[in-house]
């Protein structure tokens, strides 16, 4: 049997626009028309309809009688609750991961904020990548394997968390500055000092995301 890695245009429909919808390209409210994405996107419309019904289960985006599909509004009360166990979850991990971390990842924590730093504030996306990457680098060194799959299941529950850094620019400076912090702590094996100044980083970007 031949394996191949080549994504279909189904799937790199759906992944193109979960992307800009997730980092707030595609706003709530905006109207998506299947034949003017086939076209920005180069496709027949079939993907792009395939695409749009999956997003449709999972929520991001709604299909109105008589108007189409919608980007759907974010359930303010849900993200609230959802954010609180995340804070919950990854405090925690970032606690166990002062104990556990290995030298490789502390220094895959440096190359993440070394790369951060050298990224230009419009350069949204990879921000947002490397973001995800400090983070669970220190969450996969909990060592405590349940704790990290279900934070990763939580986390999936809220995918337009990667919005911040399209949504406030002046947060990309902070955010290092915390990142940094945060990468000390956890070097010095201060397990207290490292979940405080994770817990701060989360709310602060939490806020601006709820605000939004």
């Amino acid at each position: 049997m031949i394996v191949t890695s080549v994504k279909t245009k189904n799937q790199m429909a759906y992944e193109n626009l979960k992307e800009e919808i997730c980092c707030g390209e595609l706003t709530p409210g905006t109207h998506m028309t299947i034949h003017r994405i086939a076209q920005r996107y180069g496709m027949s419309e079939s993907p792009i309809r395939e695409a749009l019904k999956k997003l449709e289960a999972e929520g991001l985006i709604t299909n109105r009688p008589h108007v189409g599909f919608i980007v759907t509004e974010p359930d303010f009360k849900d993200q609230e609750n959802i954010f609180a166990t995340r804070q919950l979850l990854e405090t925690h991990a970032t606690w166990l991961a002062a104990s556990n971390i290995k030298q490789e990842k502390l220094e895959m924590l440096r190359d993440a904020i070394a790369k951060m730093k050298a990224c230009e504030p419009s350069d949204a996306p990879t921000l947002a990548d490397l973001n995800y990457q400090f983070h669970d680098i220190i969450y996969g060194s909990c060592g405590n394997p349940v704790l990290y799959q279900i934070i990763r299941q939580v986390a999936a529950l809220t995918p337009r968390t990667k919005s911040i850094f399209y949504l406030e620019k002046s947060r990309i400076g902070s955010s290092i500055r915390e990142h940094e912090e945060i990468y000390r702590h956890l070097a010095d094996g201060n397990a207290d000092a490292a979940r405080t100044a994770l817990r701060e980083h989360k709310r602060r970007s939490y806020d601006i995301l709820l605000s939004r």
